[in-house]
């Protein structure tokens, strides 16, 4: 497990047991029914919901109960190109709300799209305002292979929104490993070009500090669905800004 392993501590709230999913490699929460604008966080009382002191269903998560899971990101000198050719740098990602942080490579035939459509199911859980300021950046391992005509091929594949998400290069193999070191995600080249890497979704606040995390594939998401909606709550209503300069 990385050190940005997720721990919500929200039976403070009254919403949920954080549980460390060990034998998976991945780590998730439970949020019992949060009302933070997600389409699926919305329902019918629990039994959580009875024992309760408050109503978690009338109780949104506070962006200030979210752990700090590591020091600030944007203290790398980021210089990425996307799939439209255009920069994507630090100053670029400290202009907007919450950023959703991974990294993948084209040719890969498993585990990265199943990670982009994880990416894609937590975006389509977002309240539309709250989608609105979501970002998402994508980077990936193989900078020599991905070019921009590459990245464009795969955003137009998955039909992914060109104004909030970026796939992206770093410039060469050292900096995407400072890039891979600083999120925590592992990676290596195998003989026949393909790779071995692990499978990260980090939520940055606008500082840059990441605050929340998801391991694996498939995971349940509902908490980081939460964590998105609380960080773009608790800034003030602005136009989105873009990815890329």
């Amino acid at each position: 497990m990385s050190r940005f392993s997720l721990i919500w501590v929200l039976a403070s709230l009254g919403c949920g047991e954080a549980r460390d999913a060990q034998s998976t490699g991945s780590t998730s929460a439970t949020v019992a029914e949060l009302d933070v604008g997600s389409a699926d966080a919305v329902g019918a009382a629990t039994a959580a919901d009875q024992l309760a002191p408050l109503n978690p269903a009338r109780l949104p998560l506070l962006a200030s109960s979210l752990p700090i899971l590591g020091p600030s990101l944007f203290g790398l000198d980021l210089d990425l190109e996307d799939q439209s050719g255009r920069r994507v740098t630090t100053a670029s990602l400290r202009r907007g709300g919450p950023l959703i942080i991974s990294m993948f490579y084209a040719s890969c035939s498993y585990a990265c799209p199943t990670l982009i459509r994880d990416l894609a199911n937590v975006d389509r859980a977002l309240d539309p305002i709250v989608r609105a300021q979501t970002r998402v950046l994508l980077i990936t391992f193989d900078p020599g292979h991905d070019t921009p005509e590459v990245l464009s091929r795969l955003a137009t594949a998955h039909g992914t929104p060109p104004d909030r998400w970026a796939f992206a290069r770093a410039k060469d193999d050292n900096a995407t490993r400072e890039i891979a070191a600083a999120l925590g995600i592992t990676y290596r080249r195998l003989p026949d070009n393909n790779f071995n890497h692990s499978s990260v979704l980090l939520l940055l606040d606008t500082d840059g500090v990441p605050r929340a995390e998801v391991q694996g594939l498939a995971q349940d998401t509902r908490a980081f669905v939460a964590a998105i909606s609380a960080l773009a709550h608790d800034r003030p209503a602005a136009a989105p800004a873009p990815v890329r300069d």
